[in-house]
Formats: structure tokens, C-alpha cells, sequence
């Protein structure tokens, strides 16, 4: 099991490989309290990492894993959700559905991480788009 610095470390060594302009959020910094701004923490519990958001007091999500690696991804994933965001922002394409790029540029920068990261991540996105299809 890693330490919360080992987990630190490892999410910072995927951002910079990323190496895309990091967003005003700080989900790269590890957080192990509650922020209370809708940016996750995380927990060990026993064997387990607690993946947490929290918001003005409020806990309202939490994932639990014995996995190292997925722990891992789910803040490099969480931070490349932002920075595609920002991206998308700034090339919006009028009329499109925003996602559409979103999704893309989230693929992309996980690709330059892991290929098994990208590959979830478009499998994460099927799944998303089965229930919820693109707009246009």
C-alpha cells in the first residue's frame, strides 16, 4: 500500500508528463482532508484508499480501491478533466456538443500517461454515452 506521499508523487510525476498548462484547481496536490470545495481527498481506511469529494461540509461521493494504480488514476483523471475543459473552452466549436471535445482532448492527455489509462477512459465514455448520447 502507498502513503499518501507515494500516492503524491506518483499522481505529480503523470501530471508532468501531461505536461499541459495546469488548471486554477489543484487536484495534482493531493489533498488527505477535506477540502470542502468539490475537489476529492483521499483516505486510507484499513487496506483500502477513499477517493472523497466534499463540498461546504458535505460528503457527497466516495469510491474505495486496494489498487494502487486506480487511485492514482482517479486524480490524474479527475485533473485532466479540468484542463480538457479549459481546453474545450478555448476552441469551443459553435453548436457542438462540448463534450465531443472534451472527451477527445481527456483521451489524448491520458494517452501520453498510459495506454491502459486511455483505454478505460474510452470505455468510461461509451458507457457515459450509451445513457446520455452527444446532443448533435
Amino acid at each position: 500500500m502507498l502513503t499518501t506521499k507515494e500516492i503524491q508523487k506518483a499522481v505529480a510525476e503523470a501530471v508532468a508528463v501531461i505536461g499541459e498548462e495546469r488548471s486554477s484547481h489543484k487536484v495534482f496536490s493531493v489533498a488527505t482532508t477535506p477540502t470542502h470545495t468539490g475537489e476529492p481527498h483521499v483516505e486510507i481506511v484499513g487496506t483500502e484508499y477513499h477517493y472523497v469529494f466534499t463540498e461546504r461540509g458535505e460528503e457527497f461521493e466516495r469510491h474505495a480501491t486496494e489498487h494502487d494504480d486506480e487511485i492514482i488514476y482517479w486524480f490524474v483523471s479527475s485533473y485532466v478533466f479540468m484542463v480538457a475543459g479549459n481546453w474545450e473552452l478555448k476552441n469551443r466549436e459553435p453548436g457542438q456538443d462540448s463534450r465531443r471535445r472534451i472527451f477527445g482532448k481527456e483521451v489524448e492527455l491520458l494517452k501520453r500517461v498510459s495506454d491502459k489509462w486511455a483505454n478505460r477512459k474510452e470505455d468510461e465514455i461509451s458507457r457515459i454515452l450509451e445513457k446520455h448520447p452527444y446532443a448533435n
